[in-house]
């Protein structure tokens, strides 16, 4: 039996490999064909696992790119094929959490134990010392979760440290074979066939962020979670500025529209006006005896003449608007017992 991947690497990629496997029949062969950028590390457990329940010889043959989590693919063939111009890239697995800082011990466990058994793999398959050799970079590197190196190697590279065993010539005769067989995968050639590339240097890296509406459809909880961290940080942050209100109102509002944090230098001077803020000492009692005793005084009604209203400014009133909205945000934080 001859199978096909020409795409990236997933659950439905190895939900499809898998129900192929369960078809062959007892005692045949299989020949894996490849051209993929990677994918899931954890989809390609289970692709392995059916692979190494075969009795029969298993074959691989690289087409265009081996990449990522399609690189560790060939460590576990009987026997690797390329083209001369295929290209290999190679680096640690990465958690899908990482991108979004919402890693715990948990999910970096789960990573240490799935590039853990990836880098049991490699170093089963080729010469590691010739592999550090050639490429510059140590396998302990390779696997740093501190870092996440790309180590690209080429045809005559990767036979060299054993990934592979045989290196074909592309011929049109090869590439008319591949056309045929990309278009009949996915109705058109992978996005980078390089077989068909005149440079044989492997590819660059290239990162595509998934955008908010592409997130929110794909990974619905990681959303979610994301979103909710988002609005208790913002909620921290205003809340934050908010206790500066009495001290330095134009500050705080500038803060808070301005979507900073309140750290540093910000909250340095605010810290330090509110320090040296003067208030009003406590009236002693005969203080208060005398206030009280003008007070009735100043009951009492006299003469007045209506003073000029005072204009306000524009500055003046979003002042004091900005003000009655942060006590009424206060009131409902804290409301009355």
């Amino acid at each position: 039996m001859e199978i096909a991947i020409y795409s990236g690497i997933s659950t439905y990629t190895a939900s499809d490999f898998i129900t192929r496997l369960n078809d062959m029949e007892d005692g045949e062969e299989l020949t894996v064909r490849i051209n993929t950028p990677g994918g899931d590390p954890e989809a390609v457990w289970g692709m392995v696992a059916r692979l190494q329940a075969l009795s029969t010889p298993k074959y691989l043959k690289v087409d265009g790119q081996a990449s990522s989590a399609g690189f560790y693919l060939l460590c576990y063939f009987d026997e690797v094929e390329c083209l001369d111009v295929s290209s290999f890239i190679v680096h640690r697995g990465k958690h899908w959490r990482e991108d979004f800082g919402l890693m715990e011990d948990s999910h970096w466990k789960e990573l240490d134990m799935i590039n853990g058994h990836l880098r049991k793999a490699l170093e089963a398959k080729i010469d590691v010392p010739k592999f550090e050799t050639i490429t510059g970079v140590k396998i302990k590197d390779i696997f740093d979760n501190k870092q996440r190196i790309d180590v690209m190697l080429t045809a005559k590279q990767a036979k060299q440290v054993g990934l592979v065993s045989k290196i074909n010539t592309i011929t049109p005769a090869k590439k008319k074979e591949i056309v045929a067989l990309a278009q009949a995968n996915r109705g058109e050639v992978y996005e980078r066939v390089a077989a068909f590339d005149n440079n044989p240097t492997p590819p660059q890296k290239t990162t595509s962020m998934l955008t908010l509406d592409e997130l929110k459809q794909q990974h619905p909880n990681v959303f979610a979670e994301a979103f909710n961290k988002g609005v208790e940080a913002e909620k921290d942050r205003v809340l934050a500025f908010m206790e500066f209100a009495d001290v330095d109102i134009v500050a705080v509002k500038a803060g808070i529209e301005g979507a900073t944090e309140l750290k540093g230098l910000a909250l340095a001077k605010l810290s330090k006006a509110a320090a040296t803020a003067t208030r009003a000492p406590e009236p002693s009692e005969e203080a208060k005896v005398t206030a009280a005793a003008l007070g009735k005084e100043a009951a009492k009604p006299t003469p007045t003449v209506e003073a000029d209203a005072t204009v306000k400014t524009a500055e003046q009133i979003e002042i004091e608007a900005f003000s009655a909205k942060v006590e009424a945000y206060r009131a409902a934080q804290n409301p009355k017992k």
